[in-house]
């Protein structure tokens, strides 16, 4: 075995100039004020989710086709798609906002939503493109803007009472 020579170095002069020190403080995230929202953005991300999912549409990559264990051929709908699902015989559309794909009341009756269509396999996919058209139209004249609005007042709460629930855990 080699004779090792220790080097007499000031070890905590060293590590002072990389990483952070065991103050708990320099470990606290930043503080990130989320930015709000206005109706107008959420038309625009609606409008660009039905935009992108009828390019989907008619760029033929919204259907994902997968083997079975049996060798069957199963057809499904890129999850990234939110605003159509595969169902037995068919498809469903459900037109909302956000992640959760959360679905937008009727005016004049909040606790109603647009309503979810479904259509058969064999219709293709034309009636469903006509379905988003009409929507999108409907969004982008303010038909629902009432509703958008209450949407975001739900969105403000949700942030209140969890800020609420994180301060007293």
């Amino acid at each position: 075995m080699e004779n090792v020579t220790l080097v007499n170095i000031d070890f905590n002069d060293q590590i002072n100039n990389v990483g952070y020190d065991d103050n708990k403080e320099a470990l606290k995230k930043a503080e990130v004020k989320p930015e709000s929202k206005s109706v107008q953005d959420l038309v625009d991300s609606i409008i660009a989710e039905i935009d992108r999912t009828v390019k989907a549409i008619n760029d033929d990559t919204l259907l994902v086709f997968k083997n079975s264990k049996s060798g069957n051929k199963l057809v499904s709908i890129d999850p990234s798609y939110r605003m159509v699902q595969k169902v037995r015989n068919g498809y469903r559309t459900k037109v909302g906002y956000g992640k959760k794909n959360e679905r937008i009341g009727l005016p004049k009756t909040p606790s109603s939503k647009i309503p979810e269509r479904r259509f058969k396999d064999e219709e293709g996919f034309d009636p469903i493109i006509e379905y988003f058209q009409i929507v999108k139209q409907a969004i982008k004249s303010g038909f629902f803007n009432t509703n958008l609005e209450g949407l975001l007042e739900s969105f403000r709460e949700r942030a209140k009472k969890g800020q609420e629930a994180q301060n007293n855990a």
